[in-house]
């Protein structure tokens, strides 16, 4: 079975642990140990690994990188107290939810802060401003953690080359120290 990342987009890709002969590359000599070299339809070449039933798994140097402030990810989330979680493209799993301030964004009893585990910088919006890239990407309030009611709304950016921004739409009832904050996430990059 022949599997191509031209669906992907991507330039290269590698089937692990494949050794090849000609390292992937199309533009070396030959195609051997199931690299099988195609012209895309915008002239590059990729690479193909024919293997059946293994995937091709894109290079990460050969992934097209979306354009700086590309909308790449749109979700909510349910933050408890005592919880860190990391933000990107995708809604998190359950199990990326951390109690050891691993990830983005952690709710440490009435506040929300960058997680301990991160060099990720928190900027507080004035209130009733929705977060989009122009305005995560221009503000400077910088802050260490923010005491979120319904209607907050903050910036994140992420050592990883992204950028979030959240509101806060719903808290649980409770003890305010406890409780779980609703939050709106819409993740951009910002990296080129």
């Amino acid at each position: 079975m022949l599997l191509s990342c031209l669906v992907a987009a991507v330039t290269s890709c590698s089937l692990n642990p494949v050794t090849n002969n000609n390292n992937g590359n199309c533009d070396a000599a030959g195609s051997g140990n199931g690299v099988n070299c195609v012209s895309p339809v915008s002239g590059t070449s990729a690479s193909a690994v024919s293997k059946g039933g293994d995937a091709a798994i894109p290079s990460a140097e050969s992934v097209a990188t979306p354009a700086k402030g590309t909308l790449v990810g749109s979700y909510s989330i349910d933050l408890a107290s005592g919880y860190a979680v990391p933000l990107g493209a995708s809604n998190p799993a359950q199990s990326a939810f951390s109690d050891t301030g691993v990830g983005d964004l952690e709710k440490v009893y009435s506040r929300l802060q960058p997680a301990s585990a991160s060099n990720d910088q928190l900027e507080s919006l004035p209130g009733g401003i929705t977060p989009t890239y122009a305005t995560c990407s221009s503000d400077t309030d910088f802050t260490g953690m923010i005491i979120p009611y319904v209607g907050t709304s903050f910036c994140l950016s992420e050592t990883s080359g992204l950028l979030v921004g959240g509101v806060v739409t719903a808290l649980s009832s409770g003890d305010y120290a406890s409780n779980t904050a609703t939050i709106r996430i819409s993740v951009w990059t910002d990296a080129t």
